[in-house]
């Protein structure tokens, strides 16, 4: 019998250090999940070498990014994330969510950046480039097929 490959991963899918660093909203006290789906779905993205509009990962919590209030929750939400990624020691996971108008992260992701001491502020695009490409190759070298 040929049984397909399995997935193996030098690192569990969601790291504890990750879950623990989490400011989550009142939304997600609720139980609703919205951290863990938006970070599984940056990963997902992340290992494809892809990046995601805002958007379209709203709707991965069905929400509407028009809607000031989801809009503030996704921002939340993606600063949380990149907080916790930084404090393990990883890229700027957010780095992957795109407008879609520019192709590139937002004004929030590179203040973040420079508050979290990742980025000096000298040239946003050098900066994007530098972290997508960082972000891309951690999360690609994570999954091994056996």
């Amino acid at each position: 019998m040929h049984l397909p490959p399995t997935r193996t991963s030098s690192r569990p899918e969601f790291e504890p250090c990750f879950a623990d660093s989490l400011t989550v909203s009142a939304d997600d006290r609720a139980g609703s999940g919205s951290v863990e789906r938006i970070a599984a779905r940056l990963r997902t993205v992340a290992r494809a070498g892809r990046t995601v509009t805002y958007n379209d990962l709203a709707a991965v919590v069905g929400w509407d990014m028009d809607d000031p209030t989801a809009a503030r929750e996704v921002a939340g939400i993606l600063r949380a994330i990149s907080t916790a990624e930084h404090a393990a020691g990883r890229p700027l996971l957010s780095v992957v969510v795109v407008g879609a108008k520019t192709g590139r992260a937002g004004k929030g992701f590179f203040k973040l950046a420079q508050r979290l001491g990742r980025y000096d502020g000298a040239d946003d695009e050098a900066f994007f480039a530098q972290e997508l490409r960082r972000v891309h190759a951690h999360w690609r070298r994570e999954t091994v097929w056996t």
